[in-house]
This record gives structure tokens, C-alpha cells and sequence, in this order.
């Protein structure tokens, strides 16, 4: 295993060598001080960075959470549109039924017979009547 030996060499203080390596080893050491510098500002910046990120990773559950909210609704009423249509039903009576399965003023309008079931076991909530689509002279047929 070889041995490590240290050799030191002496310039006088007024050579050219000693100046040189002198002031390499400042500009060396003024280099260090702007790396270590740049490098904090670097570090923060990645602290910044990564606290933004998170946020926006909160921001993005919080928008798959709303939209879940607002589009499951939607899917379950088209799930059950189809559901209709493959039974057989035309378009205007899979509009009834699923208006009436979230509009009371409508419910009348059914014929019997009709597989509300369908509309009423997949959509729980119904409107009330002051979110009814239909204009106000037709919800209440008959009133």
C-alpha cells in the first residue's frame, strides 16, 4: 500500500509564483463564496418550488373533488338515459322519466306503466320545485 507523503515547497513572499498562486487562491476562495451563495438561492428557490407544488396538488384534489360532486350526477342521469333507450323507450318518454325522478310537478305526466323504478333506484335526489326546469304556466297541469 503506497504511503501518502506531503512536500512542501517555499517561494519567498515578493516571487512571481507566490504572487500568482496567491491570487488564484483568492479568486478561488471569492468563487466558493458566490457557489455557496448561489447555491442557498438555489435551495430556497426548491423550497418555494415544492411548497407550490403542493399546493397545487391540494388545488388539483380539491377541483377532482368537486367535479366528482357535479359530474357524478350528470353520468348516473345519462347511465340511466341509456338504461331507458335499451328498453325500448323513445326519446321523449326517457325525458319524462327522468324530469320526473327529479321534478315533482312532472310525476303526473307519466303514463302508467313506465319503468320509473329504473330512473328512481339510480337517481336519489330530486329537484325541488323552485329548481324545476319546465316554465312555471306548465308545471302544474290541471292546478
Amino acid at each position: 500500500m503506497p504511503r501518502s507523503t506531503t512536500k512542501t515547497i517555499e517561494f519567498p513572499e515578493d516571487s512571481e509564483t507566490f504572487k500568482m498562486l496567491n491570487g488564484r487562491l483568492e479568486y478561488l476562495g471569492d468563487e466558493l463564496g458566490c457557489l455557496k451563495e448561489h447555491s442557498e438561492s438555489v435551495w430556497s428557490r426548491l423550497e418555494e418550488i415544492e411548497r407550490q407544488l403542493a399546493d397545487i396538488d391540494g388545488s388539483i384534489d380539491r377541483v377532482e373533488s368537486t367535479l366528482a360532486k357535479k359530474m357524478l350526477p350528470v353520468l348516473d342521469r345519462i347511465a340511466v338515459a341509456l338504461e331507458l333507450i335499451a328498453s325500448g323507450m323513445r326519446q321523449k318518454e326517457v325525458d319524462d322519466n327522468l324530469l320526473a325522478a327529479h321534478c315533482p310537478c312532472t310525476a303526473s305526466r307519466l303514463r302508467p306503466g313506465k319503468p320509473r323504478w329504473i330512473v328512481e333506484r339510480r337517481i336519489p335526489a330530486p329537484l325541488t320545485t323552485g329548481e324545476c326546469r319546465i316554465p312555471a304556466s306548465q308545471q302544474h297541469p290541471g292546478d
